[in-house]
């Protein structure tokens, strides 16, 4: 008798400590809001972390150091912020006011192109959220809000880069991006217009 009231017990508050854990989990995720705002001059340092989130890393892969945004390749997309048509969003966590993710376009010239670039009248595109913020959503309405700004200011498409192992591959077909190169990374374009 006494087995099966402690294996009751045992059930009784596992069964409880679960629910307590669901509950908590989504207690968690109510206090998760974000606010969406344009990124300022003043967001280099973060739109250099974006970048180095952006990189993708295959399964099995050894991450690279922070020593890789020091190369030409990828400082021309934070380097000197703010210049002449660089836009973007940046998703501010709340209550805590950190930036947690972010998406932005720059232009580039033929000579400095980016990994993504398809011609100087499309911007190249960069998105990411630190990990802890991924999975939530966020990543879509950054896009939705950013397209939404690019449209009113003319912007007649978005161009990128991403490597078909990257789940984001599918994220980015489903926003519209059609995929216009495949000699190293494909290269996808959205039109605005």
């Amino acid at each position: 008798m006494a087995l099966k009231a402690s294996c009751f017990c045992l059930l009784h508050s596992t069964h409880i400590s679960h629910k307590f854990g669901i509950l908590c989990a989504m207690y968690r995720h109510l206090q998760d809001r974000y606010e969406i705002e344009e990124i300022g001059k003043d967001y280099e340092p973060f739109i250099k972390e974006i970048v180095f989130q952006a990189i993708y890393v295959h399964a099995g892969q050894p991450a690279p150091t922070r020593d890789i945004l020091k190369s030409p390749d990828l400082s021309k997309y934070y380097k000197q912020w703010g210049r002449n048509n660089d836009h973007g969003l940046v998703a501010i966590h709340q209550p805590s006011e950190t930036p947690v993710g972010g998406a932005f376009v720059r232009y580039y010239q033929q000579h400095e192109a980016g990994y993504g670039f398809v011609s100087e009248k499309y911007p190249e595109l960069n998105i990411a959220l630190l990990p802890d913020h991924r999975s939530k959503g966020l990543g879509s309405k950054l896009m939705q809000r950013l397209i939404e700004d690019l449209r009113e200011k003319g912007c007649p498409g978005i161009s990128l880069s991403v490597d078909l192992r990257n789940h984001a591959y599918e994220f980015y077909r489903k926003l519209g991006f059609k995929t216009v190169s495949l000699q190293g990374n494909p290269t996808m374009l959205l039109l605005l217009d």
